[in-house]
C-alpha cells in the first residue's frame, strides 16, 4: 500500500477533548497545511501550546448546531425521547434532514476559515456522490485542480470520525488525527487505498461529508 507515514501524532497531543475533537483538530490541520505544508503544519500545531483550546471552542460551535437541529425538530428520536447517535462532535446519522446539517457545517467552516486567511471552496456529499470511493475520487481530483487545497473528511457512524487531506501542488497527503500525517504516492489509486486504509480502523460510514479549502490568494 502506498501509505506512508511521515510525522507522527496521537490524538491526545492536542489536549482536547477526547469524544469529537477528531473534526476540529482535522479542520486546523487544513488550515495549517495551506498556510505552511501539511508536514510543517503539524509540526507547528504539535508546538502551540493553545490548540486544545482552539479545537474545544470550534467543537463547541458544532454542538451548538448540533443543539439547534434538535430543538428544531430535524434530529430523530427514539421513544424515550432520546437522539438516536450522539449529535456532539457533528455526528449527523440521526439528522432527518442532512442537507440542512451539511449547510449548516459549510457555513461554519467557511466562517472560521475566513478568519484564517483561507476559503472555502466547495463541499460533497458521499449522499451524492455514489459512495466513499467515488467521493474521495472527486475530492481528490478537486485538491490537484486546485494546486494546492485541504479537505476536512467527516465519517459519519456510531462511532464518528474525521480525516483530512491536503495537496501541496506536487503530492497528496492524508492526515488522521490517530496516527499523523502519511504520503499518498500513487494519484491513481489513492482513493481505493485510503478507504482500504480508513475501513481497517474506523467503522464504516452511513455517510461522509467532505469541506474543501484554499488559500484566499
Amino acid at each position: 500500500m502506498a501509505i506512508t507515514l511521515v510525522l507522527a501524532c496521537k490524538q491526545s497531543d492536542f489536549n482536547a477533548r477526547h469524544s469529537g475533537s477528531c473534526e476540529g483538530i482535522s479542520f486546523y490541520f487544513c488550515m495549517r497545511a495551506l498556510d505552511l505544508g501539511p508536514v510543517p503544519g503539524l509540526a507547528d500545531m504539535l508546538e502551540q501550546r493553545n490548540i486544545g483550546r482552539k479545537v474545544e471552542r470550534i467543537m463547541a460551535l458544532q454542538d451548538q448546531i448540533c443543539d439547534g437541529l434538535m430543538t428544531s425538530g430535524a434530529y430523530e428520536t427514539d421513544i424515550d425521547d432520546q437522539p438516536i447517535s450522539d449529535p456532539r462532535g457533528g455526528n449527523l446519522p440521526g439528522i432527518r434532514n442532512q442537507g440542512k446539517a451539511i449547510q449548516a457545517f459549510h457555513n461554519l467552516y467557511s466562517q472560521e476559515a475566513q478568519t484564517l486567511g483561507c476559503k472555502s471552496i466547495g463541499t460533497l456529499s458521499s449522499f451524492f456522490e455514489g459512495g466513499f470511493v467515488q467521493l474521495l475520487t472527486h475530492t481528490i481530483e478537486l485538491l490537484v485542480s486546485s494546486r494546492r487545497g485541504a479537505a476536512l473528511i467527516a465519517m459519519q457512524s456510531a462511532t464518528p470520525h474525521s480525516v483530512a487531506l491536503a495537496y501541496d501542488g506536487s503530492d497528496l497527503y492524508f492526515f488522521d488525527p490517530n496516527s499523523g500525517v502519511h504520503t499518498l504516492t500513487n494519484l491513481a489509486t489513492a482513493a481505493t487505498e485510503l478507504e482500504n486504509h480508513l475501513m481497517t480502523y474506523y467503522a464504516v460510514p452511513s455517510c461522509v461529508h467532505v469541506n474543501m479549502f484554499k488559500l484566499n490568494h
